[in-house]
């Protein structure tokens, strides 16, 4: 009885779907985008190779594709993984203060971190450019967290998330205009942020973007929440889960086609609700294969990715990995010329995954 207890709660504390959801968001950075683009060339009069490639590129100002989702939903995931996180330390009898400290430290050498990606780190530091998606990550889940911390009511805590979206909703259409240049972000970029900005006029990882994509971080820890506190079978939970992300779906768009466009550069409140949205029905699916159905092998080649998120990240941005893959692998791309970009992309790829496999085969794992 007290090992069945003990893996109920150990199945509860980590959810597969989490790490494998994460590494799937992740090979979307780290070389399913470069596969695909380099497919489409190749491909060039198949619409549906036309219109995936589209989906892998941001857009250029209002709407969303899908490549315009894989930052929100990681920091979705995160907010999420934040629940079970908390619960651990409250098991482990940890202090509110020490988790508190642990998420600012964090968010700070994520802070720092980003700069260093964002390079080169050339003197003056003026020309630095000190925003990031590293530190936006860190900053936004650590006020999720610290909010998560010390705002121990759901209701509360739902009510902060509103506000926040209303508070973004108002400074935006409000104050200035809804363009690169003119919006509020940009005003407030200018203004107070130091450095150099991401374009020159604004940021898309600036100071009301953080503020806004707290409340998508703190909307992934409702989920968690939600999933650590429920009573409800694993089946209601994942249904839960789709009706409220519909609902985030509805009302997103139904702000996006009317008066407040889904913008990603700015964080829009419309675009946070489209995220969300997107987010709860991928987590609720990997939630019902990986950790409802068990589909374990298939969640392999992910979790071994999300598993090392972080590492592989950094990696890729500070190691040349297509050098890499044109040493090893040019002479035999250069035998199928037609598909020599397609060969050497999904070399690069593949040199990455088989790295992050090995080191979940030796329990490698680098957090902060």
């Amino acid at each position: 009885m007290n090992d069945k207890n003990t893996q109920q709660t150990s199945s509860q504390q980590r959810l597969l779907s989490l790490d494998a959801l994460r590494g799937l968001d992740m090979m979307c950075i780290i070389g399913l985008d470069a596969i695909v683009h380099a497919l489409a060339p190749v491909f060039h009069g198949a619409s549906a190779m036309t219109t995936l490639a589209t989906q892998f590129r941001h857009c250029h100002w209002e709407g969303i594709h899908a490549y315009d989702l894989i930052f929100p939903l990681f920091l979705f995931i995160s907010g999420i993984s934040m629940a079970f996180s908390i619960r651990k330390m409250h098991q482990n009898g940890a202090s509110r203060k020490k988790a508190s400290w642990h998420l600012i430290k964090r968010a700070l050498i994520l802070a720092c971190l980003g700069i260093i990606v964002n390079g080169p780190l050339e003197l003056p530091c003026s020309d630095w450019r000190f925003a990031s998606v590293l530190g936006l990550i860190g900053i936004a889940g650590a006020c999720a967290g610290l909010l998560a911390l010390w705002v121990k009511k759901i209701p509360w805590l739902a009510g902060i998330l509103a506000g926040i979206l209303v508070l973004i909703g108002c400074l935006q259409l409000n104050i200035g205009t809804l363009d690169r240049e003119g919006s509020i972000n940009a005003i407030i970029d200018r203004a107070i942020l130091p450095g150099s900005l991401h374009g020159g006029v604004m940021d898309p990882e600036g100071l009301l973007c953080i503020v806004s994509a707290i409340a998508v971080a703190l909307g992934g820890y409702l989920v968690g929440n939600f999933l650590v506190n429920s009573s409800a079978k694993p089946g209601k939970k994942a249904w839960s889960l789709l009706g409220a992300g519909a609902i985030c779906l509805i009302a997103g768009y139904a702000m996006h086609w009317s008066f407040y466009p889904a913008i990603k550069s700015i964080w829009s409140s419309s675009f946070d609700l489209i995220a969300s949205g997107w987010s709860l029905l991928a987590f609720a699916t990997a939630y019902f294969l990986f950790d409802i159905l068990k589909w374990h092998k298939l969640a392999y080649p992910f979790k071994v990715v999300g598993m090392n998120a972080l590492f592989i990240y950094l990696a890729q941005s500070l190691v040349n990995f297509n050098s890499i893959a044109n040493h090893l692998f040019i002479g035999i791309a250069d035998i199928w010329p037609a598909m020599k970009w397609p060969i050497l992309a999904l070399a690069t790829f593949l040199i990455k995954w088989l790295i992050l496999a090995w080191m979940d085969k030796r329990k490698i794992y680098i957090k902060i």
